[in-house]
C-alpha cells in the first residue's frame, strides 16, 4: 500500500513537473517572439539613422535579433520567468549581460 501511495505521488509530481516545464518552455518563446518585434525595428532605425541600413541584409538583422533573444531568454529559471512577468523588468544577471550579448551577436 505504501509503494502504490508513494509510486502515485511521483507520478503526481513528475507530471506537474513536466506541465511547469512546458509552460516554461512556452513563455520563453514568448518571450524571444516579442523580443524579435521589438528589436528590428529598433536595429533598423539605428542603422538608417547612422546611414548604413543597406549594408546590412534583412537576414543579417533577424539573425542578430534572434542570437540576442535566445542569449537573454533561452536560461532563465521558472521563477526569473514568474519576475519578468510581474514586474516587466528582465533580472539583473541578464541586464548587465545585455551588452555582453550584442556584442557576441554581431559578430
Amino acid at each position: 500500500m505504501k509503494r502504490t501511495i508513494l509510486l502515485t505521488s511521483l507520478c503526481l509530481a513528475l507530471a506537474a513537473s513536466a506541465e511547469n516545464y512546458q509552460w516554461q518552455e512556452e513563455m520563453k518563446g514568448s518571450f524571444r517572439e516579442g523580443f524579435l518585434l521589438t528589436c528590428l525595428p529598433a536595429i533598423e532605425s539605428q542603422l538608417e539613422r547612422a546611414g548604413v541600413l543597406q549594408l546590412f541584409p534583412q537576414e543579417k538583422r533577424i539573425s542578430y535579433c534572434t542570437c540576442v533573444g535566445i542569449k537573454i531568454f533561452d536560461d532563465l529559471t521558472l521563477a526569473e520567468i514568474k519576475r519578468l512577468m510581474d514586474s516587466g523588468d528582465l533580472p539583473v544577471r541578464k541586464q548587465s549581460a545585455r551588452p555582453r550579448y550584442s556584442d557576441e551577436c554581431a559578430d
